[in-house]
């Protein structure tokens, strides 16, 4: 029957509770509070940070047009060329992004669909081509 009070104020003590001794009681509830209001005053914060009209302000994630070059470097550039002119196939700085997606998604000419690029892929890739 020892052990469940030494357990209990082992328990109070690692979660940062003092002991009652009556007159730190007051003093104890009013860090408490404290303490409490502190933390929603954090997580307001963190919401306020989280909120929806937050966009694209991530310096670490990559633009539209950074994430179309990545793509269009491993899809594009070894037929349209790096600055999308035209090598082997043609220019096509000029498209518009109807053009792009029909010819990405069903093929035109001698070039094949590529079924594994998403709308959003071929999104960034018009972002890119329309950057140059």
């Amino acid at each position: 029957m020892r052990l469940l009070p030494i357990l209990a104020l082992t328990f109070a003590v690692a979660c940062g509770e003092k002991e009652d001794t009556g007159v730190e009681t007051e003093s104890t509830e009013d860090t408490e509070t404290t303490e409490d209001t502190e933390t929603t005053e954090d997580t307001d914060t963190t919401e306020d940070t989280d909120s929806p009209d937050d966009t694209n302000t991530d310096p670490t994630e990559p633009s539209p047009e950074e994430m179309g070059k990545e793509l269009f470097d491993a899809n594009c550039a070894g037929c349209h060329g790096s600055d999308a002119s035209g090598v082997s196939a043609p220019n096509i700085q000029d498209k518009t992004p109807e053009q792009f997606f029909n010819a990405v998604q069903n093929g035109v000419g001698y070039m094949s669909p590529f079924p594994e690029l998403t709308d959003l892929d071929i999104g960034n890739i018009v972002a890119y081509v329309q950057s140059l």
